[in-house]
């Protein structure tokens, strides 16, 4: 088991790990976008010395997206659809053509999923998505054996969940401020860097 492939898996995984809170530290987008980028190369190296080719493809296309981005970011402020089809298509054709076991469907559909989310401008969608995914990765990770990964991954499920909490409860208590009336609840400039732009993978 504690192979040398093994162990690197490990490192790169931790090191992933390390980076991602750091998103939540910067207002930045370009930033962010940086940081995400930077923790799927790290994911990406983990999930290929563990022979997790699915992983490896969606992280893959998560490297790519986030260079498309980071160059032609206004197009996601245009709310187009060109490169929200690319990317999904792209995800799901490449899962196919490397596909060996249903475990490789986890990836796929954290991959597709994560995708869409950054791509809407709602903060509860993104936010949903984002624990949802946390789970498929949890589930992946321990079906492949990365201890670090599963590690991880359960932190950062905490993370979010408490961050949807804490979303819902100032929704709760700015309509009892304004008298219990039903209003639509503008997301801070954070909510929206973050709804498009931050990545778990």
């Amino acid at each position: 088991m504690w192979t040398t492939s093994y162990i690197l898996s490990q490192v790169f995984s931790a090191c992933a790990y390390i980076i991602f809170p750091l998103t939540f530290l910067t207002r930045n987008k370009k930033n962010i976008l940086l940081l995400n980028i930077l923790n799927s190369v790290f994911y990406l190296l983990s999930y290929l010395f563990l022979a997790g080719y699915s992983g490896v493809i969606v992280n893959a296309i998560s490297i790519v997206r986030g260079i498309t981005f980071f160059i032609v970011g206004e197009l996601y402020q245009k709310k187009e659809y060109y490169s929200l089809t690319f990317f999904v298509v792209a995800t799901i054709a490449l899962s196919i053509v490397f596909y060996r076991s249903w475990v490789d469907i986890l990836p796929m559909i954290a991959g597709v999923s994560f995708t869409y989310a950054i791509w809407q401008k709602n903060v509860e969608v993104y936010r949903w998505i984002v624990v949802i995914g946390s789970v498929l990765w949890i589930t992946y990770n321990v079906l492949i054996f990365s201890i670090v990964g599963m590690i991880g991954e359960v932190a950062c499920l905490v993370v979010e969940t408490i961050i949807l909490i804490v979303y819902y409860v100032k929704q709760d208590t700015n309509k009892e401020e304004n008298g219990d009336v039903s209003i639509e609840v503008q997301p801070s400039p954070q909510e929206n860097i973050e709804s498009n732009d931050n990545e778990n993978f």
